[in-house]
């Protein structure tokens, strides 16, 4: 049995009194490598509990 989970996120982010902090030569490399690792497969796979409590171990010790 295969259960799908729909997991929409919406990113707004800013800052303080929207001051232009990030320059052109930086923004649309941060944005193309932030395109680049949400689109990556791996963010959108479905792992089971047990590959989880794996992962949780491993970074624990």
């Amino acid at each position: 049995m295969n259960n799908y989970i729909a997991f929409y996120v919406h990113l707004v982010w800013t800052t303080k009194y929207r001051e232009p902090v990030l320059h052109k030569d930086v923004r649309y490399p941060l944005f193309e490598h932030i395109s680049y690792i949400f689109n990556q497969e791996q963010h959108h796979a479905v792992h089971a509990l047990d590959d989880e409590m794996k992962k949780i171990a491993l970074y624990a010790n």
